[in-house]
């Protein structure tokens, strides 16, 4: 109730309150700012064409639309890959042979992931490529 209040009484431009004016009539505190809507003429009901529809609506007979059959529900394995396939894998998962993109031969990609069966220690004896590199 207290934010309410505040809502009420602190309003800068204008309050809009959607509801039933019957139903809000019923409590003592919403039935007075009806009735004060009703006296100073700012209450508006619906018109006439949107009037049944928001019954309809309300009461629950008008149902949500349906897409038609020609429609397929989205469904993100059917779009194109947008990722790359290194980010299909973690830092400790080793990509299938041949498949690592944008590597052209095998040494390289073996720098890259190393088998399974090669312990830490093995896999950290061999230089980097860069110092690699300086040594050449």
């Amino acid at each position: 109730m207290r934010r309410i209040n505040l809502g009420l009484t602190q309003a800068q431009t204008s309050l809009i309150a959607v509801g039933n004016a019957k139903a809000l009539k019923g409590d003592a505190h919403w039935g007075s700012l009806v009735q004060h809507c009703l006296l100073t003429n700012r209450f508006w009901c619906p018109t006439k064409p949107l009037a049944p529809y928001i019954k309809k609506a309300v009461t629950g007979i008008v149902k949500p639309l349906k897409p038609p059959p020609s429609v397929k529900q989205w469904q993100p394995e059917a779009e194109p890959d947008v990722y790359s396939d290194d980010e299909a894998y973690s830092d400790t998962e080793r990509m299938p042979e041949g498949q690592h993109p944008g590597v052209g031969n095998a040494a390289r990609q073996a720098a890259c992931y190393p088998p399974p069966s090669q312990t830490a220690q093995e896999v950290s004896s061999r230089p980097n490529r860069k110092q690699g590199r300086q040594a050449q």
